[in-house]
Protein backbone atom coordinates (compact mmCIF):
# COMPACT_ATOMS: atom_id res chain seq x y z
CA UNK A 1 0.00 0.00 0.00
CA UNK A 2 0.95 3.61 -0.58
CA UNK A 3 -0.85 6.96 -0.63
CA UNK A 4 -2.27 8.70 -3.69
CA UNK A 5 -0.05 11.70 -4.49
CA UNK A 6 -3.12 13.80 -5.32
CA UNK A 7 -5.69 12.89 -2.66
CA UNK A 8 -3.66 11.18 0.07
CA UNK A 9 -5.96 8.15 -0.15
CA UNK A 10 -4.45 4.77 0.74
CA UNK A 11 -4.02 2.64 -2.39
CA UNK A 12 -2.95 -0.80 -3.51
CA UNK A 13 -0.10 0.00 -5.86
CA UNK A 14 2.64 -1.54 -7.98
CA UNK A 15 4.79 1.52 -7.19
CA UNK A 16 6.39 1.68 -3.74
CA UNK A 17 5.94 4.78 -1.58
CA UNK A 18 9.38 6.20 -2.45
CA UNK A 19 8.99 5.82 -6.20
CA UNK A 20 10.04 8.84 -8.28
CA UNK A 21 6.71 8.80 -10.10
CA UNK A 22 3.49 10.60 -9.21
CA UNK A 23 1.10 7.76 -8.38
CA UNK A 24 -2.65 8.26 -8.18
CA UNK A 25 -5.93 6.43 -7.69
CA UNK A 26 -6.78 4.52 -10.92
CA UNK A 27 -10.33 5.90 -10.84
CA UNK A 28 -8.90 9.41 -10.81
CA UNK A 29 -6.36 8.53 -13.51
CA UNK A 30 -9.08 7.36 -15.89
CA UNK A 31 -11.29 10.39 -15.21
CA UNK A 32 -11.34 13.57 -17.32
CA UNK A 33 -9.77 15.39 -14.39
CA UNK A 34 -6.36 14.03 -15.44
CA UNK A 35 -5.48 15.20 -18.95
CA UNK A 36 -2.17 13.80 -20.27
CA UNK A 37 -1.92 16.75 -22.67
CA UNK A 38 -1.33 19.04 -19.67
CA UNK A 39 2.18 17.60 -19.46
CA UNK A 40 3.11 18.02 -23.12
CA UNK A 41 6.64 19.08 -24.13
CA UNK A 42 8.23 20.45 -27.27
CA UNK A 43 10.87 18.19 -28.77
CA UNK A 44 14.38 19.59 -28.43
CA UNK A 45 16.60 18.55 -31.34
CA UNK A 46 19.75 19.50 -29.40
CA UNK A 47 19.14 16.67 -26.90
CA UNK A 48 18.68 12.93 -27.21
CA UNK A 49 15.23 11.38 -27.20
CA UNK A 50 15.49 9.12 -24.13
CA UNK A 51 16.46 12.00 -21.82
CA UNK A 52 13.46 14.03 -22.93
CA UNK A 53 11.12 11.05 -22.62
CA UNK A 54 12.41 10.39 -19.09
CA UNK A 55 11.55 13.97 -18.06
CA UNK A 56 8.06 13.62 -19.49
CA UNK A 57 7.50 10.22 -17.90
CA UNK A 58 8.39 11.55 -14.44
CA UNK A 59 5.84 14.34 -14.80
CA UNK A 60 2.87 12.29 -16.03
CA UNK A 61 0.90 10.63 -13.19
CA UNK A 62 0.79 6.83 -13.05
CA UNK A 63 -2.26 4.75 -12.19
CA UNK A 64 -1.44 2.85 -8.99
CA UNK A 65 -2.44 -0.42 -10.61
CA UNK A 66 -3.64 -1.63 -14.03
CA UNK A 67 -6.93 -3.36 -13.48
CA UNK A 68 -9.81 -2.78 -15.88
CA UNK A 69 -13.49 -3.77 -15.89
CA UNK A 70 -13.14 -6.07 -12.86
CA UNK A 71 -15.34 -6.77 -9.85
CA UNK A 72 -14.06 -7.41 -6.32
CA UNK A 73 -10.54 -7.89 -7.68
CA UNK A 74 -8.68 -4.96 -6.12
CA UNK A 75 -5.46 -6.93 -5.64
CA UNK A 76 -4.89 -7.83 -9.30
CA UNK A 77 -2.52 -6.16 -11.76
CA UNK A 78 -2.22 -6.01 -15.55
CA UNK A 79 -5.60 -7.73 -15.55
CA UNK A 80 -9.07 -7.15 -16.93
CA UNK A 81 -12.65 -8.42 -16.75
CA UNK A 82 -12.15 -10.55 -13.63
CA UNK A 83 -14.47 -11.27 -10.73
CA UNK A 84 -13.51 -12.23 -7.16
CA UNK A 85 -9.81 -12.66 -8.00
CA UNK A 86 -6.96 -12.05 -5.57
CA UNK A 87 -3.24 -11.49 -6.17
CA UNK A 88 -3.39 -12.41 -9.84
CA UNK A 89 -1.28 -10.86 -12.59
CA UNK A 90 -1.71 -10.86 -16.35
CA UNK A 91 -5.07 -12.60 -16.01
CA UNK A 92 -8.40 -11.87 -17.65
CA UNK A 93 -12.01 -13.02 -17.93
CA UNK A 94 -11.66 -15.25 -14.87
CA UNK A 95 -13.53 -15.77 -11.61
CA UNK A 96 -12.53 -16.87 -8.11
CA UNK A 97 -8.81 -17.24 -8.90
CA UNK A 98 -5.99 -16.66 -6.42
CA UNK A 99 -2.18 -16.31 -6.59
CA UNK A 100 -2.06 -16.91 -10.33
CA UNK A 101 -0.31 -15.50 -13.40
CA UNK A 102 -1.56 -15.60 -16.99
CA UNK A 103 -4.83 -17.35 -16.17
CA UNK A 104 -7.63 -16.61 -18.65
CA UNK A 105 -11.22 -17.78 -19.13
CA UNK A 106 -10.87 -19.82 -15.92
CA UNK A 107 -12.69 -20.31 -12.64
CA UNK A 108 -11.78 -21.44 -9.14
CA UNK A 109 -8.04 -21.77 -9.76
CA UNK A 110 -5.21 -21.25 -7.25
CA UNK A 111 -1.40 -21.13 -7.39
CA UNK A 112 -1.17 -21.70 -11.14
CA UNK A 113 0.52 -20.26 -14.22
CA UNK A 114 -0.66 -20.00 -17.82
CA UNK A 115 -4.02 -21.77 -17.69
CA UNK A 116 -6.72 -21.34 -20.32
CA UNK A 117 -10.32 -22.47 -19.83
CA UNK A 118 -9.63 -24.38 -16.62
CA UNK A 119 -11.76 -24.88 -13.53
CA UNK A 120 -11.11 -26.07 -9.97
CA UNK A 121 -7.36 -26.56 -10.37
CA UNK A 122 -4.41 -26.15 -8.05
CA UNK A 123 -0.68 -25.82 -8.86
CA UNK A 124 -1.03 -26.41 -12.60
CA UNK A 125 1.18 -25.02 -15.36
CA UNK A 126 0.82 -24.33 -19.07
CA UNK A 127 -2.44 -26.23 -19.55
CA UNK A 128 -5.83 -25.84 -21.21
CA UNK A 129 -9.35 -27.16 -20.62
CA UNK A 130 -8.72 -28.89 -17.27
CA UNK A 131 -11.14 -29.64 -14.48
CA UNK A 132 -10.29 -30.75 -10.95
CA UNK A 133 -6.55 -31.18 -11.60
CA UNK A 134 -3.62 -30.65 -9.22
CA UNK A 135 0.19 -30.41 -9.53
CA UNK A 136 0.07 -31.02 -13.28
CA UNK A 137 1.93 -29.51 -16.22
CA UNK A 138 1.27 -29.21 -19.95
CA UNK A 139 -1.97 -31.20 -19.84
CA UNK A 140 -5.03 -30.61 -21.99
CA UNK A 141 -8.70 -31.56 -22.18
CA UNK A 142 -8.50 -33.63 -19.00
CA UNK A 143 -10.01 -33.98 -15.54
CA UNK A 144 -9.01 -35.47 -12.20
CA UNK A 145 -5.27 -35.45 -12.92
CA UNK A 146 -2.71 -35.39 -10.10
CA UNK A 147 1.05 -34.96 -10.59
CA UNK A 148 0.77 -35.52 -14.34
CA UNK A 149 2.68 -34.15 -17.30
CA UNK A 150 1.77 -34.00 -20.98
CA UNK A 151 -1.47 -35.93 -20.66
CA UNK A 152 -4.27 -35.25 -23.13
CA UNK A 153 -7.91 -36.26 -23.05
CA UNK A 154 -7.34 -38.21 -19.83
CA UNK A 155 -9.34 -38.72 -16.64
CA UNK A 156 -8.44 -39.80 -13.14
CA UNK A 157 -4.70 -40.37 -13.48
CA UNK A 158 -1.94 -40.04 -10.90
CA UNK A 159 1.78 -39.49 -11.52
CA UNK A 160 1.53 -40.11 -15.26
CA UNK A 161 3.23 -38.68 -18.35
CA UNK A 162 2.63 -38.76 -22.09
CA UNK A 163 -0.77 -40.45 -21.90
CA UNK A 164 -3.65 -39.87 -24.28
CA UNK A 165 -7.29 -40.98 -24.00
CA UNK A 166 -6.51 -42.85 -20.77
CA UNK A 167 -8.26 -43.33 -17.45
CA UNK A 168 -7.49 -44.84 -14.04
CA UNK A 169 -3.69 -44.91 -14.46
CA UNK A 170 -1.11 -44.68 -11.67
CA UNK A 171 2.50 -44.03 -12.73
CA UNK A 172 1.45 -44.94 -16.28
CA UNK A 173 0.07 -48.33 -15.20
CA UNK A 174 -3.60 -49.04 -15.82
CA UNK A 175 -5.98 -50.11 -13.01
CA UNK A 176 -9.66 -50.85 -12.74
CA UNK A 177 -11.78 -48.05 -11.34
CA UNK A 178 -12.21 -49.94 -8.05
CA UNK A 179 -8.45 -50.49 -7.70
CA UNK A 180 -7.72 -46.85 -8.54
CA UNK A 181 -10.24 -45.53 -6.01
CA UNK A 182 -8.85 -47.89 -3.37
CA UNK A 183 -5.23 -46.82 -3.87
CA UNK A 184 -5.84 -43.09 -4.22
CA UNK A 185 -6.35 -42.20 -0.50
CA UNK A 186 -3.06 -43.89 0.45
CA UNK A 187 -1.22 -42.04 -2.33
CA UNK A 188 -2.58 -38.73 -1.08
CA UNK A 189 -1.71 -39.56 2.52
CA UNK A 190 1.91 -40.28 1.59
CA UNK A 191 2.19 -37.31 -0.71
CA UNK A 192 5.81 -36.40 0.14
CA UNK A 193 7.03 -39.87 -0.87
CA UNK A 194 4.65 -40.05 -3.80
CA UNK A 195 5.96 -36.74 -5.18
CA UNK A 196 9.44 -38.25 -5.42
CA UNK A 197 8.03 -41.24 -7.29
CA UNK A 198 6.00 -39.01 -9.58
CA UNK A 199 9.16 -37.16 -10.60
CA UNK A 200 10.56 -40.43 -11.94
CA UNK A 201 7.74 -40.58 -14.50
CA UNK A 202 9.02 -37.84 -16.77
CA UNK A 203 7.66 -36.80 -20.11
CA UNK A 204 9.78 -37.92 -23.03
CA UNK A 205 8.95 -34.73 -24.87
CA UNK A 206 11.67 -32.09 -25.09
CA UNK A 207 9.09 -29.45 -26.01
CA UNK A 208 5.32 -29.08 -26.09
CA UNK A 209 4.14 -27.97 -29.51
CA UNK A 210 0.57 -29.12 -29.97
CA UNK A 211 -1.72 -28.88 -32.98
CA UNK A 212 0.72 -26.44 -34.61
CA UNK A 213 2.50 -26.25 -37.95
CA UNK A 214 6.05 -25.05 -38.67
CA UNK A 215 6.71 -23.88 -35.12
CA UNK A 216 9.74 -24.04 -32.81
CA UNK A 217 10.21 -23.22 -29.14
CA UNK A 218 8.05 -24.63 -26.35
CA UNK A 219 4.51 -24.56 -25.01
CA UNK A 220 2.91 -23.63 -28.33
CA UNK A 221 -0.74 -24.47 -29.01
CA UNK A 222 -2.91 -24.13 -32.14
CA UNK A 223 -0.41 -21.92 -33.98
CA UNK A 224 1.43 -21.77 -37.29
CA UNK A 225 4.73 -20.37 -38.56
CA UNK A 226 5.95 -19.26 -35.13
CA UNK A 227 9.69 -19.61 -34.54
CA UNK A 228 11.55 -19.50 -31.20
CA UNK A 229 8.32 -18.74 -29.34
CA UNK A 230 7.31 -19.77 -25.82
CA UNK A 231 3.90 -20.04 -24.13
CA UNK A 232 2.03 -19.05 -27.27
CA UNK A 233 -1.54 -19.89 -28.27
CA UNK A 234 -3.61 -19.47 -31.44
CA UNK A 235 -1.03 -17.26 -33.17
CA UNK A 236 0.68 -17.18 -36.54
CA UNK A 237 3.72 -15.75 -38.32
CA UNK A 238 5.57 -14.69 -35.16
CA UNK A 239 9.23 -14.70 -34.12
CA UNK A 240 10.85 -14.54 -30.65
CA UNK A 241 7.65 -14.19 -28.61
CA UNK A 242 6.94 -15.08 -25.00
CA UNK A 243 3.52 -15.41 -23.38
CA UNK A 244 1.00 -14.53 -26.07
CA UNK A 245 -2.42 -15.42 -27.38
CA UNK A 246 -4.09 -14.69 -30.73
CA UNK A 247 -1.17 -12.67 -32.10
CA UNK A 248 -0.12 -12.22 -35.71
CA UNK A 249 3.04 -10.97 -37.47
CA UNK A 250 4.89 -9.99 -34.28
CA UNK A 251 8.62 -10.03 -33.46
CA UNK A 252 10.56 -9.70 -30.19
CA UNK A 253 7.60 -9.17 -27.85
CA UNK A 254 6.16 -10.69 -24.69
CA UNK A 255 3.00 -10.65 -22.56
CA UNK A 256 0.60 -9.88 -25.37
CA UNK A 257 -2.89 -10.77 -26.57
CA UNK A 258 -4.90 -10.12 -29.73
CA UNK A 259 -2.25 -7.95 -31.34
CA UNK A 260 -0.84 -7.58 -34.85
CA UNK A 261 2.40 -6.14 -36.24
CA UNK A 262 4.06 -5.54 -32.88
CA UNK A 263 7.83 -5.14 -32.63
CA UNK A 264 10.21 -5.05 -29.66
CA UNK A 265 7.46 -4.29 -27.13
CA UNK A 266 5.90 -5.72 -23.98
CA UNK A 267 2.54 -5.85 -22.15
CA UNK A 268 0.33 -5.47 -25.19
CA UNK A 269 -3.37 -5.98 -25.73
CA UNK A 270 -5.53 -5.46 -28.84
CA UNK A 271 -2.93 -3.34 -30.68
CA UNK A 272 -1.98 -2.76 -34.31
CA UNK A 273 1.46 -1.59 -35.49
CA UNK A 274 3.08 -0.74 -32.15
CA UNK A 275 6.86 -0.76 -31.67
CA UNK A 276 9.41 -0.09 -28.89
CA UNK A 277 6.65 0.32 -26.30
CA UNK A 278 5.45 -0.99 -22.93
CA UNK A 279 1.98 -1.43 -21.43
CA UNK A 280 -0.09 -0.39 -24.43
CA UNK A 281 -3.72 -1.47 -24.93
CA UNK A 282 -6.20 -0.82 -27.74
CA UNK A 283 -3.70 1.39 -29.58
CA UNK A 284 -2.38 1.59 -33.16
CA UNK A 285 0.36 3.20 -35.27
CA UNK A 286 2.51 4.21 -32.28
CA UNK A 287 6.17 4.00 -31.20
CA UNK A 288 8.13 4.60 -28.00
CA UNK A 289 5.06 4.95 -25.78
CA UNK A 290 4.27 3.64 -22.29
CA UNK A 291 1.04 3.35 -20.30
CA UNK A 292 -1.08 4.35 -23.29
CA UNK A 293 -4.64 3.20 -24.01
CA UNK A 294 -7.35 3.57 -26.66
CA UNK A 295 -5.17 5.83 -28.81
CA UNK A 296 -3.46 6.01 -32.20
CA UNK A 297 -0.62 7.84 -33.92
CA UNK A 298 1.51 8.53 -30.86
CA UNK A 299 5.27 8.98 -30.59
CA UNK A 300 7.23 9.25 -27.34
CA UNK A 301 4.12 9.59 -25.18
CA UNK A 302 3.23 8.53 -21.63
CA UNK A 303 -0.15 8.02 -19.98
CA UNK A 304 -2.30 8.77 -23.02
CA UNK A 305 -5.96 7.77 -23.21
CA UNK A 306 -8.19 8.36 -26.21
CA UNK A 307 -5.58 10.61 -27.90
CA UNK A 308 -4.06 10.84 -31.38
CA UNK A 309 -1.32 12.69 -33.30
CA UNK A 310 0.77 13.47 -30.23
CA UNK A 311 4.53 13.72 -29.64
CA UNK A 312 5.82 13.92 -26.05
CA UNK A 313 2.16 14.35 -25.02
CA UNK A 314 1.74 17.47 -27.15
CA UNK A 315 -1.09 17.61 -29.69
CA UNK A 316 -0.43 18.30 -33.39
CA UNK A 317 -2.34 18.26 -36.62
CA UNK A 318 -2.00 15.12 -38.75
CA UNK A 319 0.35 16.84 -41.20
CA UNK A 320 2.51 18.43 -38.50
CA UNK A 321 2.64 15.15 -36.57
CA UNK A 322 3.84 13.13 -39.54
CA UNK A 323 6.49 15.73 -40.44
CA UNK A 324 7.74 16.00 -36.85
CA UNK A 325 7.95 12.23 -36.33
CA UNK A 326 10.03 11.88 -39.50
CA UNK A 327 12.47 14.51 -38.20
CA UNK A 328 12.67 12.86 -34.77
CA UNK A 329 13.37 9.43 -36.28
CA UNK A 330 16.23 10.91 -38.31
CA UNK A 331 17.51 12.66 -35.18
CA UNK A 332 17.38 9.37 -33.23
CA UNK A 333 19.33 7.66 -36.00
CA UNK A 334 22.05 10.27 -35.58
CA UNK A 335 22.11 9.79 -31.79
CA UNK A 336 22.02 6.00 -32.31
CA UNK A 337 18.80 5.67 -30.29
CA UNK A 338 16.48 4.62 -33.11
CA UNK A 339 15.66 0.92 -33.12
CA UNK A 340 16.61 0.41 -29.47
CA UNK A 341 14.25 -0.31 -26.60
CA UNK A 342 14.13 2.00 -23.57
CA UNK A 343 17.49 1.80 -21.72
CA UNK A 344 17.81 0.12 -18.33
CA UNK A 345 17.98 3.39 -16.40
CA UNK A 346 14.42 4.12 -17.57
CA UNK A 347 13.03 0.94 -15.97
CA UNK A 348 10.04 1.99 -13.81
CA UNK A 349 10.55 -0.57 -11.04
CA UNK A 350 13.43 -1.80 -8.87
CA UNK A 351 14.99 -4.90 -10.42
CA UNK A 352 14.26 -7.10 -7.40
CA UNK A 353 10.58 -6.07 -7.48
CA UNK A 354 10.12 -7.20 -11.07
CA UNK A 355 9.79 -10.58 -12.79
CA UNK A 356 13.27 -10.04 -14.23
CA UNK A 357 14.60 -11.33 -10.91
CA UNK A 358 12.66 -14.57 -11.46
CA UNK A 359 14.39 -15.36 -14.75
CA UNK A 360 17.74 -13.57 -14.42
CA UNK A 361 18.52 -13.19 -10.70
CA UNK A 362 21.12 -10.56 -9.85
CA UNK A 363 22.83 -9.43 -6.67
CA UNK A 364 22.30 -5.76 -5.68
CA UNK A 365 25.74 -4.67 -6.90
CA UNK A 366 25.22 -6.38 -10.26
CA UNK A 367 21.83 -4.74 -10.78
CA UNK A 368 23.03 -1.29 -9.76
CA UNK A 369 26.12 -1.47 -11.98
CA UNK A 370 23.85 -2.35 -14.93
CA UNK A 371 21.82 0.81 -14.30
CA UNK A 372 18.81 -0.74 -12.56
CA UNK A 373 17.14 0.37 -9.34
CA UNK A 374 17.19 -1.85 -6.25
CA UNK A 375 14.78 -1.73 -3.29
CA UNK A 376 16.02 -2.72 0.16
CA UNK A 377 13.33 -4.98 1.57
CA UNK A 378 15.03 -5.81 4.88
CA UNK A 379 12.80 -3.36 6.74
CA UNK A 380 9.66 -5.13 5.52
CA UNK A 381 11.03 -8.55 6.50
CA UNK A 382 12.08 -7.30 9.93
CA UNK A 383 8.67 -5.77 10.51
CA UNK A 384 6.99 -9.07 9.59
CA UNK A 385 9.20 -10.95 12.06
CA UNK A 386 8.61 -8.40 14.82
CA UNK A 387 4.84 -8.67 14.39
CA UNK A 388 4.94 -12.46 14.52
CA UNK A 389 3.98 -12.80 18.18
CA UNK A 390 1.32 -10.10 17.94
CA UNK A 391 -0.43 -11.59 14.92
CA UNK A 392 -4.08 -12.64 15.11
CA UNK A 393 -4.84 -16.35 15.51
CA UNK A 394 -5.91 -16.70 11.85
CA UNK A 395 -2.45 -15.67 10.65
CA UNK A 396 -0.11 -18.43 9.43
CA UNK A 397 3.65 -18.00 9.38
CA UNK A 398 5.49 -19.36 6.39
CA UNK A 399 7.56 -22.46 7.11
CA UNK A 400 10.32 -21.13 4.82
CA UNK A 401 10.43 -17.34 5.18
CA UNK A 402 8.59 -16.84 8.46
CA UNK A 403 6.41 -14.17 6.85
CA UNK A 404 2.78 -14.01 7.98
CA UNK A 405 -0.04 -14.80 5.55
CA UNK A 406 -3.74 -15.65 5.60
CA UNK A 407 -5.98 -18.09 3.79
CA UNK A 408 -9.16 -16.69 2.28
CA UNK A 409 -12.43 -18.59 2.58
CA UNK A 410 -12.77 -19.38 -1.11
CA UNK A 411 -9.22 -20.70 -1.21
CA UNK A 412 -9.92 -23.03 1.71
CA UNK A 413 -13.07 -24.33 -0.02
CA UNK A 414 -10.99 -25.22 -3.08
CA UNK A 415 -8.49 -27.17 -0.94
CA UNK A 416 -11.33 -29.07 0.72
CA UNK A 417 -13.00 -29.86 -2.61
CA UNK A 418 -9.74 -31.20 -4.08
CA UNK A 419 -8.84 -33.12 -0.91
CA UNK A 420 -5.71 -31.03 -0.26
CA UNK A 421 -4.30 -29.76 3.00
CA UNK A 422 -3.74 -26.03 3.33
CA UNK A 423 -0.25 -24.84 2.31
CA UNK A 424 2.36 -24.18 4.97
CA UNK A 425 4.32 -21.81 2.72
CA UNK A 426 3.38 -18.21 1.97
CA UNK A 427 2.21 -17.28 -1.56
CA UNK A 428 5.57 -15.74 -2.49
CA UNK A 429 7.52 -18.88 -1.61
CA UNK A 430 5.01 -21.00 -3.53
CA UNK A 431 5.37 -18.71 -6.52
CA UNK A 432 9.17 -18.98 -6.44
CA UNK A 433 8.94 -22.78 -6.42
CA UNK A 434 6.56 -22.62 -9.37
CA UNK A 435 8.87 -20.29 -11.27
CA UNK A 436 11.82 -22.62 -10.68
CA UNK A 437 9.96 -25.30 -12.66
CA UNK A 438 9.41 -22.86 -15.52
CA UNK A 439 13.06 -21.74 -15.47
CA UNK A 440 14.27 -25.35 -15.65
CA UNK A 441 12.06 -25.91 -18.69
CA UNK A 442 13.53 -22.87 -20.43
CA UNK A 443 17.11 -23.84 -19.53
CA UNK A 444 16.55 -27.39 -20.81
CA UNK A 445 15.34 -26.01 -24.15
CA UNK A 446 18.25 -23.56 -24.47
Amino acid sequence: RRNCDYTGKSLVSIYHQNSLYKVIDPTLWWSDEIDPLDYGMDFDFTRNFFEQFHELNLRVPKAAIQNAKSENSEYTNYSAENKNCYLCAGSSISEDCYYCSRVTHSKNVCDSYDLYNCESCYECLNSTFLYGCTFSKSCHNSSGLMHCENCRSCQDCFGCADLENSRFHIFNEEYTEAQYRERLPKLKAELSQVTLLAKKIKSARSSYIINSENCSGDLILNSSNCQSCFTLKESRDCLYLGCGEKDEDCIDCNFMDNSELQYFSTNLRFNYRVSFSALVWYTSESSYVVNCFNSKNLFGCSGMKRNQYCVLNKQYSKEKYESLVERIVNHMKETKEWGKFFPSWLAPFPYNCSVAQDYYPLEPKEALSAGYQWLNRETEDQRATQNKLASPTDIIHCSVSGKPFKLNKQEVKLYEMLGLSSPADCPDVRRKKRMSVLKRAINNYV
